[in-house]
């Protein structure tokens, strides 16, 4: 398949506007999952000081934010894929045998994990590695470290929308169907990488700006800074929460203009 042979697919700027569209239209969807998980993913942390929960490693809490935001990507990748994808899922609940399709893919997740995977590696490779680089390089380790991975994994994204379709696609499968629109993938992801990386940074300098400016005269307290970094961090997941929703519905409007995939009826 040729980029000719694609005159239905619209650009990637319509396609992130159209995205954002969407992600405005459901709201409540979007507020009902992601407010309960970024509270209790901030509160983790202050948990583990109190000794309200056991001590895990670093690497532990990564892991199991990562398997946070696979689940939260699934969903949306449904959403994105289901117009219906609430009254789906209320019936598929209603059904005696958990459908655990409607939550999870094994192919989905083992996407995830290896991408999770090769990032933590990288990032604790140069962390081990001690080398002594100018302080503009460490700084942008991270920033390079994701869009490498962005270009990476960019051409075999639409396994993830063909695994939450539950088509039995490969990473292979989803190589080839993507022939033609590999480079308009990878475009998406490393923008999706970039435009990540800055809402996060935005965000963090605005909440802490408007934090410092209610405090009191002198240096804050450790009580206003405990709180301001539990509200960065509840407003930084809610971001990365954002930006996987319009990940999902871009990547998953290119998987049905490529396929011509359509929803089955509602199940029974």
């Amino acid at each position: 398949m040729t980029d000719a042979a694609l005159p239905s697919l619209p650009p990637l700027g319509r396609l992130f506007g159209d995205a954002v569209a969407h992600w405005k239209d459901h709201q409540r969807q979007f507020w009902k999952f992601t407010i309960p998980v970024a509270l209790l993913l901030a509160a983790v942390p202050y948990f583990m000081l109190r000794g309200w929960i056991p001590e895990v490693l670093p690497w532990v809490q990564s892991g199991v934010r990562a398997f946070v935001d696979i689940l939260i990507l699934y969903q949306w990748f449904n959403y994105a894929l289901y117009g219906d994808w609430s009254a789906r899922r209320n019936r598929l609940l209603q059904q005696k045998q958990f459908p655990w399709g409607a939550f999870l893919s094994a192919g989905f997740v083992a996407f995830w994990v290896l991408h999770f995977a090769l990032s933590y590696g990288l990032l604790s490779a140069w962390r081990q590695s001690h080398v002594a680089a100018p302080l503009a390089v460490q700084l942008a380790i991270v920033p390079l470290k994701e869009i490498v991975l962005a270009i990476a994994f960019g051409g075999f994204m639409l396994y993830l929308p063909a695994k939450v379709a539950g088509l039995a696609w490969s990473p292979a499968d989803a190589w080839r169907q993507a022939n033609g629109l590999k480079g308009r993938l990878i475009g998406v992801t490393v923008l999706w990488a970039i435009l990540s990386l800055a809402a996060l940074h935005l965000v963090d300098e605005f909440t802490w700006y408007v934090g410092s400016a209610t405090f009191s005269a002198g240096l804050p307290s450790e009580r206003e800074i405990i709180l301001l970094d539990f509200i960065s961090s509840v407003a930084g997941i809610v971001t990365d929460f954002a930006m996987y929703y319009l990940l999902a519905f871009v990547v998953a409007r290119l998987f049905v203009g490529v396929t011509g995939w359509r929803p089955g009826p509602l199940p029974a």
